[in-house]
């Protein structure tokens, strides 16, 4: 199996897009409102804690994209 490329993907905890926890913390959000994987600076996106990611989709089919 090959290693994932965090930096290529935006994810959040809620179910349904970005949520409540995405707008009150610190990290980074892309267009769409979900985190940035390359820029996370909280417990609560940190990648290597991928039971609590809910949603996700990769950068480059981001819907906020322009």
């Amino acid at each position: 199996m090959g290693t994932v490329d965090l930096a290529r993907w935006h994810f959040g905890r809620s179910f349904n897009g970005p949520g409540a926890k995405e707008a009150d913390c610190p990290c980074h959000k892309a267009a769409c409102g979900l985190v940035d994987a390359y820029a996370v600076e909280c417990g609560q996106h940190n990648p290597t804690q991928v039971r609590t990611i809910r949603v996700s989709h990769l950068v480059e089919n981001c819907p906020g994209a322009p």
